[in-house]
């Protein structure tokens, strides 16, 4: 029940709605994680390069079946991105990522780990570190860095992407036991060698890979059902369904799509504003605002949703499904004029 405008009351505590949303101007660990590893290794890649040439920037390339309410955790198949990153250059690398997202700690020989930099995708359950008090019980995914192991089975690690509850990104290092680490390990990238000037070459066409990705949200590639932004109206199609029929939808799936709106959704507004940013836009400065009001109307929505998740109410999903139409409209509208932009400036 409300207490107020600003609080949710739910078995005996009270929510601060206000201070729901995860708030941080960092964007997703795995694509900072992989531009420290990166560097390391001598190339330069920001977030929003690796963003881009990437791909895969669509909310549907995450989550499937919708029809059958089968709302996956919202991440992108790392080895795919992974091997499209480094598609048509001689880069050398080693990886392994379950389909599933199971543990692949039965197919690990910790020897893998010994005077090496390697790239791991953990649960967040094994990891004690982490400043966010949220992330634990959440039980999902986060990337850190493997920087050796000794005799004693003890990991050298360093987390690039320690959030605090203020949205403050922290680096922290520190050490793990391998047990640890091979009881909540999803999956790993071990980079050999890299192909600096290939690499260099797509930095230099990141406009090209920006507008292929543009494109693909504001267009259904899909062959039976809706890709894009068409794939999150979908995801609202079925929210109203059920809250036509009276039913509450399974929070569970709530919960998923707000964390799919969350880690994919909201990427789209920081990323493009970094694009445009490093380069000479004829509209850039007003683009970028427009994109800011846009994702600060999603974070709204999005902390709405959230809600939902706490205290279920019928006439807020009215309004949450209202807005998130409008703001998808609104979106699509901007995405094309963003390509069209795009294309005229740069003769692409």
């Amino acid at each position: 029940m409300s207490k107020s405008k600003n609080r949710v009351e739910r078995d005996g505590k009270l929510f601060d709605t206000n201070s729901l949303l995860f708030r941080t101007n960092a964007l997703t660990c795995f694509n900072t994680t992989l531009s420290k590893y990166l560097k390391t290794h001598g190339v330069e890649m920001s977030e929003s390069d690796i963003y881009f040439i990437g791909g895969h920037i669509s909310p549907d390339s995450s989550i499937f079946n919708v029809r059958m309410r089968r709302l996956q955790l919202p991440y992108v198949q790392f080895d795919v991105l992974i091997n499209s990153l480094f598609s048509e250059t001689n880069t050398s690398y080693e990886m392994l990522f379950d389909k599933e997202y199971e543990y692949v700690s039965a197919e690990i020989n910790p020897s893998i780990f010994k005077n090496k930099n390697i790239m791991l995708a953990m649960s967040t359950v094994v990891l004690n570190h982490l400043l966010f008090p949220g992330y634990p019980h959440q039980g999902t995914i986060h990337c850190i860095v493997s920087t050796g192991i000794n005799g004693n089975n003890i990991m050298k690690i360093t987390d690039f992407y320690n959030v605090d509850d203020t949205g403050k990104i922290n680096i922290w290092e520190g050490d793990y036991d391998y047990a640890t680490i091979k009881d909540g390990l999803f999956g790993y990238l071990y980079i050999k060698s890299l192909d600096k000037e290939v690499l260099e070459k797509k930095k230099a066409n990141i406009l090209s890979y920006a507008i292929k990705e543009f494109e693909a949200l504001v267009y259904d590639t899909g062959a039976n059902s809706s890709s894009g932004l068409g794939y999150i109206d979908e995801l609202f199609y079925h929210f109203e369904e059920d809250n036509d029929k009276g039913k509450e939808s399974d929070q569970r799936d709530i919960y998923r799509m707000n964390l799919m709106l969350q880690a994919k959704h909201l990427l789209f507004f920081d990323y493009t504003i970094d694009l445009i940013s490093k380069h000479s836009l004829k509209d850039g400065d007003y683009m970028c605002h427009r994109l800011k009001e846009m994702k600060y109307a999603w974070q709204k929505l999005i902390n709405k949703l959230l809600i939902q998740t706490i205290a279920y109410n019928k006439k807020r999903t009215t309004t949450i499904i209202f807005e998130a139409r409008e703001l998808l409209k609104q979106q699509r509208e901007l995405v094309l004029q963003l390509i069209e932009m795009l294309r005229q400036e740069h003769k692409l």
